[in-house]
């Protein structure tokens, strides 16, 4: 099942276990995310770094999310798989509170099995691109952008 949703012909769209809000990388335009071209186990680089209410850095490798230990929430330094994009709906409120993943000993010992694999792909990813949420829309944007998108409606 995709974990990503395409938005705008340039952004695509994942919803976060760990603030409970929707992110973006961008694929056209600038700045732009390196993807290897799966819906359902994308790998992006470099690292992808969210400020809004709480601050979310993460990367995202073979479908997982591997956060960053800067974040701001209880993922902080886990592995986590990205969630299903089944409602095609947009989680909005940055602020709820993100339901525990269900603990699978299968997916433990693979996570455990790849994790030093995984922490050395993050590592070599090095340039960070900031995504910002706009304080009068709630919209997310790069940081490379001078404006939100939606500044006309403001």
């Amino acid at each position: 099942m995709n974990v990503l949703h395409g938005i705008n012909g340039q952004d695509l769209a994942f919803n976060c276990p760990g603030c409970g809000c929707s992110h973006f990388f961008r694929i056209s335009g600038q700045p732009i995310w390196s993807w290897n071209g799966s819906m359902d186990k994308p790998t992006v680089t470099p690292s992808i770094r969210v400020q809004g209410n709480i601050l979310c850095h993460f990367f995202l490798m073979n479908g997982q999310f591997v956060f960053c230990n800067d974040c701001q929430h209880e993922l902080a330094g886990k592995t986590i798989p990205m969630i299903p994009w089944d409602t095609g709906e947009v989680m909005e409120n940055e602020n709820a509170a993100p339901e525990k993943p269900q603990e699978d000993p299968a997916v433990e010992q693979a996570e455990a099995a790849q994790e030093a694999t995984v922490a050395e792909q993050a590592e070599e990813a090095h340039d960070e691109l900031v995504e910002v949420v706009c304080e009068s829309c709630g919209a997310h944007y790069s940081k490379g952008d001078t404006a939100c998108p939606n500044v006309s409606n403001h």
